[in-house]
């Protein structure tokens, strides 16, 4: 098997991982009722307990782990920008508070993340585009 279609079949699991029932509900709540305000709104998530911040860390732990597949070679970025946004969205909800968040957690917070992001095409405006249509999904 060639390595497009070793690519091909991570993202399709990947995409099956993404519809498992908790992660779907994690995802949701990213979605629709998460929405912070401050590097506070996450630094509480972060340090609260663990039931508190288990839909956080499903959803960004997830994201992370994709990241770093396509950071180190794994996965082609452009393979998962064309086929996902979903990273795009929730970066653009914690992106604005990241420096804050990571005084206090340190640099070791979303990296991989972060680097996968910016090699999206037009990555600071759809950024911003997904800042705007974020507001709209919250409850």
């Amino acid at each position: 098997m060639g390595k497009e279609q070793e690519e091909a079949n991570l993202i399709l699991k990947l995409y099956e991982l993404r519809r498992e029932e908790e992660l779907r509900k994690a995802r949701e709540w990213f979605d629709t009722e998460f929405n912070p305000q401050s590097a506070k709104d996450i630094l509480d998530i972060v340090s609260g307990s663990f039931a508190d911040s288990v839909r956080f860390r499903m959803v960004m732990t997830y994201w992370e782990m994709v990241a770093g597949l396509v950071n180190y070679g794994s996965l082609n970025a452009d393979l998962v920008h064309l086929t996902n946004v979903e990273h795009l969205r929730y970066w653009a909800k914690v992106e604005p508070f990241m420096d804050e968040v990571r005084q206090t957690t340190g640099s070791g917070f979303l990296p991989e993340l972060e680097k996968m992001v910016k090699t999206a095409p037009d990555y600071e405006k759809r950024i911003e585009g997904w800042r705007t249509l974020n507001q709209n999904w919250i409850k």
